[in-house]
């Protein structure tokens, strides 16, 4: 075993290679490669986190429409109202558990981008829900609003996945500039 270990044979896992050290063994062809695939997958990701933000942003415009349809259309009290908020701003205590899931659930293969597009459907029929109800009681706006806010949690929780995404090929990115200025020197 001690003959194999001076040969340079590697017996054990952690006598591998760190990855940094992997890493510098790319020749300037494959880190131009890597560099053009972290500015790619940057990009692609910028445009769903701003699309993220949008609807995330949608939220606030309608609570300012559902608070006077509670005002003057159902005529609520302050005690209703009340009661409306906390059920419907409760659906934000899933939040830790919407991450959870959306780390370790890859519906479709997609980890990000399936999460994307139920959750904008869900919130789209939901939203139509209320439309078609036509004027619903307080117990079916207030469900129904939850039920869209859930919708948005997901959505949330997958602007910041997906601002730790970007930070990460930000880094990578970096990294490699770095090492190409290097060489270049």
């Amino acid at each position: 075993m001690e003959k194999e270990k001076r040969e340079g044979l590697l017996t054990s896992e952690s006598e591998k290679p760190a990855e940094s050290v992997v890493r510098e063994s790319l020749s300037e062809g494959e880190k131009q490669i890597e560099m053009k695939v972290q500015i790619d997958r940057i990009n692609n990701y910028k445009w769903m986190y701003l699309a993220l933000s949008m609807m995330s942003g949608l939220m606030g415009l309608m609570g300012y429409r559902t608070f006077r349809y509670l005002k003057d259309t159902l005529g609520v009290t302050p005690a209703q109202q009340t009661l409306f908020d906390t059920w419907t701003i409760i659906t934000w205590n899933f939040k830790p558990i919407v991450g959870l899931i959306e780390d370790t659930v890859y519906p479709f293969r997609y980890r990000t981008k399936s999460y994307v597009v139920i959750s904008a459907l869900w919130s789209i029929f939901f939203s139509l829900a209320i439309f078609v109800i036509g004027t619903p009681s307080l117990t079916q706006l207030t469900l129904l609003i939850a039920l869209i806010y859930l919708a948005i949690c997901f959505q949330d929780v997958m602007a910041e996945g997906l601002t730790a995404v970007v930070l990460v090929a930000e880094k990578r990115l970096a990294e490699l500039k770095g090492e190409v200025h290097e060489a270049n020197e």
